[in-house]
């Protein structure tokens, strides 16, 4: 008789933004629903879900949590991103995760 075990981690992920979330998210091929009072859900391009966001943590598999650590470095882009073209700031990259930013010039 088979016994199937599915185990799941839960970690730190506060998006309040569901925009930049979104955003974030397109850019990894992967697609937010927001389920209202429910949370979020994030899937795949399959359609697979992937996790469950709610109450500032992710719910998932393991195997799906260096997505999500990708989902968290994406938006923190798109956080700074928006923040710079808001405030009139110039982005320049220092490197893959690092920026500076400057007002006017």
């Amino acid at each position: 008789m088979p016994c199937y075990q599915v185990n799941t981690v839960s970690l730190d992920f506060q998006a309040g933004d569901l925009g930049l979330l979104q955003k974030a998210a397109a850019v990894l091929g992967l697609e937010v629903r927001d389920l209202g009072t429910l949370g979020r859900e994030l899937y795949d391009r399959a359609g697979n879900t992937i996790a469950t966001l709610r109450d500032n943590k992710a719910i998932c598999r393991a195997e799906s949590v260096a997505t999500l650590n990708k989902l968290r470095v994406q938006y923190s882009r798109e956080i700074v991103n928006h923040a710079a073209l808001k405030l009139g700031w110039q982005k320049q990259m220092k490197s893959e995760n690092k920026f500076l930013l400057r007002k006017g010039v």
